[in-house]
Protein backbone atom coordinates (compact mmCIF):
# COMPACT_ATOMS: atom_id res chain seq x y z
CA UNK A 1 0.00 0.00 0.00
CA UNK A 2 2.88 2.53 0.80
CA UNK A 3 3.86 2.70 -2.94
CA UNK A 4 0.23 3.02 -4.21
CA UNK A 5 -0.65 5.38 -1.72
CA UNK A 6 -4.21 5.20 0.43
CA UNK A 7 -6.95 4.14 -1.50
CA UNK A 8 -9.75 7.12 -0.56
CA UNK A 9 -12.80 4.98 -0.36
CA UNK A 10 -13.07 1.77 1.84
CA UNK A 11 -14.35 -0.42 -1.11
CA UNK A 12 -11.00 1.17 -2.86
CA UNK A 13 -9.23 -0.17 0.07
CA UNK A 14 -10.65 -3.22 -0.26
CA UNK A 15 -10.48 -4.08 -4.17
CA UNK A 16 -6.94 -2.78 -3.85
CA UNK A 17 -5.94 -5.17 -1.26
CA UNK A 18 -8.05 -8.23 -2.94
CA UNK A 19 -5.92 -7.22 -5.82
CA UNK A 20 -2.31 -7.39 -3.84
CA UNK A 21 -3.31 -10.71 -2.14
CA UNK A 22 -4.67 -12.60 -5.03
CA UNK A 23 -2.63 -12.99 -8.48
CA UNK A 24 -4.99 -11.95 -11.53
CA UNK A 25 -5.19 -13.84 -14.11
CA UNK A 26 -3.14 -12.97 -17.29
CA UNK A 27 -5.96 -11.81 -19.53
CA UNK A 28 -7.02 -9.72 -16.52
CA UNK A 29 -3.78 -7.89 -15.91
CA UNK A 30 -3.45 -7.25 -19.43
CA UNK A 31 -7.06 -5.29 -19.27
CA UNK A 32 -6.29 -3.62 -16.32
CA UNK A 33 -2.21 -2.60 -17.43
CA UNK A 34 -4.79 -1.19 -21.00
CA UNK A 35 -7.02 0.72 -18.19
CA UNK A 36 -4.06 2.31 -15.98
CA UNK A 37 -2.64 3.10 -19.98
CA UNK A 38 -5.35 5.26 -20.41
CA UNK A 39 -5.57 6.55 -16.82
CA UNK A 40 -2.22 8.01 -16.45
CA UNK A 41 -2.34 10.90 -18.91
CA UNK A 42 -5.55 12.01 -17.31
CA UNK A 43 -3.85 13.65 -14.23
CA UNK A 44 -6.49 16.47 -13.46
CA UNK A 45 -9.25 13.95 -14.05
CA UNK A 46 -7.83 11.46 -11.42
CA UNK A 47 -7.28 14.34 -9.01
CA UNK A 48 -10.53 15.14 -9.63
CA UNK A 49 -12.11 11.93 -8.95
CA UNK A 50 -9.10 11.56 -5.72
CA UNK A 51 -10.48 14.42 -4.07
CA UNK A 52 -14.03 13.49 -4.29
CA UNK A 53 -13.37 9.88 -3.01
CA UNK A 54 -10.91 11.22 -0.24
CA UNK A 55 -14.00 14.17 0.50
CA UNK A 56 -16.33 10.74 0.83
CA UNK A 57 -16.97 10.02 4.39
CA UNK A 58 -15.01 6.67 6.11
CA UNK A 59 -16.98 7.86 9.47
CA UNK A 60 -20.56 7.49 7.41
CA UNK A 61 -20.79 4.60 5.96
CA UNK A 62 -23.59 3.57 4.41
CA UNK A 63 -24.07 0.18 6.14
CA UNK A 64 -26.69 2.07 8.44
CA UNK A 65 -28.38 3.44 5.52
CA UNK A 66 -28.50 -0.08 3.60
CA UNK A 67 -29.56 -1.98 6.49
CA UNK A 68 -32.32 -0.16 7.21
CA UNK A 69 -33.19 0.22 3.23
CA UNK A 70 -33.13 -3.60 3.32
CA UNK A 71 -34.55 -4.39 6.42
CA UNK A 72 -38.17 -6.14 7.35
CA UNK A 73 -38.13 -5.57 10.78
CA UNK A 74 -40.88 -2.81 11.62
CA UNK A 75 -39.64 0.44 13.34
CA UNK A 76 -40.44 -0.36 16.67
CA UNK A 77 -42.05 -3.43 18.54
CA UNK A 78 -45.91 -2.69 18.28
CA UNK A 79 -45.79 -1.27 15.33
CA UNK A 80 -48.77 -2.79 14.04
CA UNK A 81 -50.71 -1.32 17.10
CA UNK A 82 -49.45 2.28 17.09
CA UNK A 83 -50.10 2.29 13.28
CA UNK A 84 -53.71 1.56 14.05
CA UNK A 85 -53.66 4.01 16.99
CA UNK A 86 -52.57 6.89 15.28
CA UNK A 87 -55.00 7.01 12.19
CA UNK A 88 -57.60 5.75 14.76
CA UNK A 89 -56.65 8.85 17.09
CA UNK A 90 -56.13 11.87 13.69
CA UNK A 91 -59.85 10.35 12.80
CA UNK A 92 -61.39 10.84 16.07
CA UNK A 93 -59.85 14.47 16.44
CA UNK A 94 -61.53 15.16 12.98
CA UNK A 95 -64.95 13.91 13.59
CA UNK A 96 -65.01 15.11 17.14
CA UNK A 97 -63.77 18.45 15.50
CA UNK A 98 -66.28 18.44 12.18
CA UNK A 99 -69.13 17.36 15.00
CA UNK A 100 -68.41 20.58 17.43
CA UNK A 101 -68.14 23.35 14.51
CA UNK A 102 -71.34 21.68 13.11
CA UNK A 103 -73.18 22.26 16.68
CA UNK A 104 -74.18 18.37 16.84
CA UNK A 105 -71.89 18.17 19.76
CA UNK A 106 -71.03 21.24 21.09
CA UNK A 107 -68.33 20.25 23.24
CA UNK A 108 -64.42 20.03 23.39
CA UNK A 109 -64.20 16.24 23.02
CA UNK A 110 -61.90 16.51 20.34
CA UNK A 111 -59.31 17.78 22.99
CA UNK A 112 -59.14 13.78 24.51
CA UNK A 113 -57.98 12.30 21.21
CA UNK A 114 -55.73 15.20 21.06
CA UNK A 115 -54.30 14.80 23.84
CA UNK A 116 -53.84 10.93 23.59
CA UNK A 117 -52.26 11.76 20.39
CA UNK A 118 -49.60 13.94 22.29
CA UNK A 119 -48.90 11.41 25.11
CA UNK A 120 -48.32 8.38 22.42
CA UNK A 121 -45.60 10.74 20.61
CA UNK A 122 -43.76 10.96 23.85
CA UNK A 123 -43.70 6.91 23.85
CA UNK A 124 -42.64 6.36 20.42
CA UNK A 125 -40.36 9.43 20.19
CA UNK A 126 -36.85 7.31 20.85
CA UNK A 127 -37.84 4.33 18.66
CA UNK A 128 -39.25 6.98 15.88
CA UNK A 129 -36.12 9.02 15.72
CA UNK A 130 -33.49 5.85 15.78
CA UNK A 131 -35.37 4.77 12.87
CA UNK A 132 -35.44 8.38 11.05
CA UNK A 133 -31.53 8.44 12.24
CA UNK A 134 -31.30 5.39 10.39
CA UNK A 135 -33.22 6.31 7.14
CA UNK A 136 -31.17 9.61 6.99
CA UNK A 137 -27.79 8.43 7.95
CA UNK A 138 -27.30 7.97 3.72
CA UNK A 139 -27.81 11.12 2.78
CA UNK A 140 -24.48 12.84 2.89
CA UNK A 141 -22.44 9.59 1.72
CA UNK A 142 -25.13 9.24 -1.15
CA UNK A 143 -24.59 12.86 -2.72
CA UNK A 144 -21.20 12.59 -2.15
CA UNK A 145 -21.24 9.83 -3.99
CA UNK A 146 -23.57 10.84 -6.30
CA UNK A 147 -20.47 13.84 -7.43
CA UNK A 148 -17.86 11.21 -7.57
CA UNK A 149 -19.90 8.62 -10.19
CA UNK A 150 -21.03 12.29 -12.31
CA UNK A 151 -17.43 12.81 -12.76
CA UNK A 152 -17.13 8.90 -13.67
CA UNK A 153 -19.95 8.83 -15.79
CA UNK A 154 -18.63 12.38 -17.83
CA UNK A 155 -15.69 10.69 -19.02
CA UNK A 156 -15.37 8.66 -22.40
CA UNK A 157 -12.87 5.40 -21.97
CA UNK A 158 -11.46 3.09 -24.45
CA UNK A 159 -10.01 0.58 -22.48
CA UNK A 160 -11.81 -2.73 -22.35
CA UNK A 161 -11.94 -3.00 -18.71
CA UNK A 162 -12.76 1.04 -18.19
CA UNK A 163 -15.62 0.74 -20.09
CA UNK A 164 -17.32 -2.45 -18.60
CA UNK A 165 -16.43 -0.66 -15.44
CA UNK A 166 -18.53 2.45 -16.74
CA UNK A 167 -21.38 0.08 -17.96
CA UNK A 168 -21.82 -1.73 -14.70
CA UNK A 169 -22.16 1.80 -13.05
CA UNK A 170 -26.10 1.67 -13.38
CA UNK A 171 -29.31 0.66 -12.26
CA UNK A 172 -31.11 -0.89 -15.20
CA UNK A 173 -31.52 1.88 -17.76
CA UNK A 174 -30.99 4.80 -15.34
CA UNK A 175 -27.20 6.17 -14.72
CA UNK A 176 -25.21 5.91 -11.54
CA UNK A 177 -25.26 9.85 -10.41
CA UNK A 178 -29.97 9.73 -11.56
CA UNK A 179 -29.65 6.59 -9.55
CA UNK A 180 -28.02 7.72 -6.42
CA UNK A 181 -29.54 10.98 -6.23
CA UNK A 182 -32.92 9.11 -6.47
CA UNK A 183 -31.83 7.20 -3.53
CA UNK A 184 -30.79 10.16 -1.91
CA UNK A 185 -34.29 11.83 -1.97
CA UNK A 186 -35.84 8.33 -0.07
Amino acid sequence: FQLVGPPPTPAGHTTLAQWLLTPAAPGEITRRQAAVDELAPLDEWREHLSAAGAASPRTHPLDPFFDWAESTVPPMRGYALVQVAVYGLVVSVWIFLLLDFTGAMPNSAWGIPLILSIVLSFFTAVPVTRFFDRAGSGERPLRQHAGMLAHIDGQVFESPALQSLKGRLSAGHRRAPDAMRALNRI
